[in-house]
């Protein structure tokens, strides 16, 4: 019994220290530390004084502001903070819009983004979003019951007993260890890729966001719109619409498959009144890092623009 003890103790000692590793230089930095960092700079007495417009949106808005610091800066200057990041859905922006109240954190304006993805996309934080929810909201933005909320909450810090962290960890060290093949295409700037690889890379996005080149809206992220808009009009806080940028020929394709400015003319019926439209505004491929997202000086553009908005 003893010698079962020890062995039982030595291997407890290693999944610890597995999962602190893993945890501290792996899954922390890539996948919690940008999303938190966000709840820290808004809690903090500069940030509640400061900061009044939230821009809420996934990478299409992330970018805005990632690696441009000078962006970042001029847009909260102006009082714009974006709290946008990669694969954020409705049920992220809900969950994200009920801690600021919770925190009275005074919003005057919102710019949500009514891309022509946004209700059909598959993709959402619900794991990360843990920082910014109770049970409550977690359950509303994404209907998750009681024992997978706190199992969610488990696994951020035992990395390893959660198979999406489990992929993460693994590309994370395949990464380290060999360069994947499209690492350098990733660096080459989007302008110059032939015309025929950024078709590919067009078709390939749009069959993630419209599976079957069909508009087939969730009803789920349509509830949470709805619930956004809802709160947004109680609270007196003035909520528009903002699309992104996006490459001309994926434009094209989402008119001819249907799909275009479907989520802004659900957002108008559930009585968002105001829209800001960048999606054809800077679709030159000049303003453009990939097919769907800006560019140093798209972002430039895109903030002088949400700018002008707010002061006028």
């Amino acid at each position: 019994m003893k010698r079962f003890i020890i062995h039982f103790m030595n291997l407890l000692a290693i999944f610890i220290f597995i999962n602190f590793i893993c945890y501290e230089f792996i899954i922390y930095p890539i996948f919690y530390k940008d999303y938190e960092e966000i709840s820290y700079e808004l809690r903090s007495p500069n940030g509640q004084a400061h900061y009044n417009k939230f821009l809420l949106a996934d990478s299409h808005g992330w970018r805005i502001t990632h690696q441009n610091e000078d962006v970042k800066d001029k847009l909260e200057e102006n009082g714009i903070y974006n709290m946008s990041y990669g694969s954020d859905s409705y049920g992220d922006i809900l969950v994200k819009l009920k801690w600021l109240l919770r925190h009275n954190i005074k919003i005057d304006t919102m710019f949500v983004t009514v891309d022509d993805h946004m209700l059909t996309k598959k993709t959402n934080n619900s794991n990360r979003s843990l920082i910014y929810s109770d049970l409550e909201s977690h359950r509303e933005a994404y209907g998750i019951g009681t024992v997978k909320f706190y199992y969610f909450k488990l696994s951020r810090f035992l990395p390893i007993l959660y198979p999406s962290n489990q992929k993460l960890i693994k590309e994370y060290l395949i990464a380290q260890i060999f360069k994947r093949p499209g690492d350098l295409e990733e660096k080459i700037v989007w302008k110059d890729l032939n015309e025929s690889r950024r078709n590919e890379k067009i078709k390939s996005k749009l069959e993630l966001f419209f599976p079957g080149e069909e508009f087939r809206p969730n009803k789920k992220l349509e509830k949470n719109l709805e619930k956004i808009i809802e709160i947004a009009k109680r609270n007196k806080i003035s909520i528009m619409g903002i699309k992104f940028p996006i490459d001309s020929i994926m434009t094209y394709r989402i008119k001819r498959m249907g799909a275009y400015d479907e989520v802004a003319d659900f957002a108008k019926e559930k009585g968002v009144d105001s829209f800001v439209d960048f999606q054809e505004k800077y679709e030159n491929v000049k303003y453009l890092s990939n097919q769907d997202h800006v560019n140093k000086l798209g972002a430039e553009k895109v903030s002088d623009d949400l700018i002008m908005k707010v002061k006028n």
